[in-house]
């Protein structure tokens, strides 16, 4: 395993590794040729190994092993968390049911994560969980909130000062937050000001910075809590 940097708040990951070592399953060989290739852009992020199904993890994980194994099964998730509990899961899914999620949850994921996720969420995943942080993407996230009963403001939310951070925002960045508020993903908010996903994904980080909260359905409960979005 690598030498963990205990320096408090680098990157904004506690007990970051100097290097994470990746470990990847994943059936199809596109899927698998894209994670490598996108985490491969990352100087921190080094994979020891690959493999299409579940069969030979067990040798693999025993002869590279890893700080996070990236995945897409719920069978295999609940036997790599029996076999190796330490071991830091983050998981791949193409089904925004919660329950599902829940499931995955239960049988010992410590991230969960939409394949249709951009290369920055993925990034951020990885660091976050292998970092010993528990990991749900801002689609999950938003779903999950919309799930909750809003919080009843004691205070008129037209009366209702902005809380401090919302003053250091630019007006861009408040144009983004209430539309990921509004469950918009990163492609739609690009669309929707005529600008990258790149540059959507710079302000939500830049937002989530400010704010003081650590992914994006923290974020937007956060900023309902206080009664600046409703």
């Amino acid at each position: 395993m690598p030498e963990l940097l205990n320096e408090p708040g680098r990157r904004g990951y506690p007990n970051y590794p100097a290097v994470i070592y990746i470990f990847i399953v994943a059936e199809h060989p596109a899927l698998r040729a894209g994670i490598h290739a996108l985490l491969a852009l990352e100087p921190d992020l080094l994979i020891v190994g690959e493999t299409q199904n579940g069969l030979d993890v067990a040798t693999q994980l025993l002869s590279n092993p890893p700080d996070i194994v990236v995945l897409e099964s719920l069978e295999l998730t609940l036997r790599l968390h029996q076999q190796h509990p330490a071991l830091r899961l983050l998981v791949l899914s193409e089904s925004e049911d919660l329950a599902a999620v829940a499931e995955l949850r239960a049988a010992g994921a410590l991230g969960c994560l939409l394949k249709s996720a951009s290369l920055l969420e993925l990034v951020h995943a990885v660091r976050m969980v292998a970092s010993g942080r528990p990991f749900l993407c801002s689609c999950l996230g938003l779903a999950a909130l919309r799930e909750q009963p809003a919080p009843v403001s004691q205070v008129p939310a037209a009366l209702a000062a902005p809380p401090a951070w919302v003053s250091h925002l630019s007006e861009r960045e408040q144009q983004v937050l209430e539309l990921l508020a509004h469950g918009l993903t990163t492609e739609q908010i690009a669309q929707k000001l005529f600008t990258s996903p790149r540059t959507v994904e710079t302000h939500r980080r830049s937002i989530i910075d400010k704010a003081g909260v650590i992914n994006t359905a923290s974020l937007i409960r956060h900023a309902m809590q206080q009664g600046w979005l409703t």
